[in-house]
């Protein structure tokens, strides 16, 4: 269970502070999921598709009304090379979101990257 202190990672030299991430303490208590520091644990990007696959879930059990409902998961979108063989004209969406993992009740509605594009 977690004190509320610094999260040392492995033997990597990687810590995860309440000081840098003020959210931290309020997981005191909890069992905390976290890397050894050496490898990427992916945790954000399972998170984002268990929302998704619960919030599906819950639309179609429960008969909510709703339109066309496209689904699609993408690798490596911290890099923005996920999408490079998405098809969007085949996917057939009217409308897309990214939905990422993060504190509970919080929505991501932008991307983080800074892309950029010249017309």
């Amino acid at each position: 269970n977690y004190d509320g202190g610094d999260v040392v990672l492995g033997t990597s030299g990687r810590v995860l502070s309440p000081k840098k991430l003020p959210h931290l303490p309020s997981l005191k208590g909890k069992t905390l999921i976290v890397t050894d520091g050496t490898t990427v644990l992916g945790g954000d990007d399972k998170a984002g598709i268990a929302e998704i696959m619960t919030a599906i879930e819950r639309v179609i059990s429960e008969n909510r009304p709703h339109g066309k409902l496209c689904i699609g998961f993408t690798p490596d979108e911290e890099v923005g090379s996920g999408a490079d063989n998405f098809n969007v004209a085949e996917f057939g969406a009217d409308f897309a979101y990214t939905v990422d993992g993060g504190a509970e009740g919080e929505i991501e509605y932008e991307n983080f990257n800074a892309a950029a594009a010249k017309i």
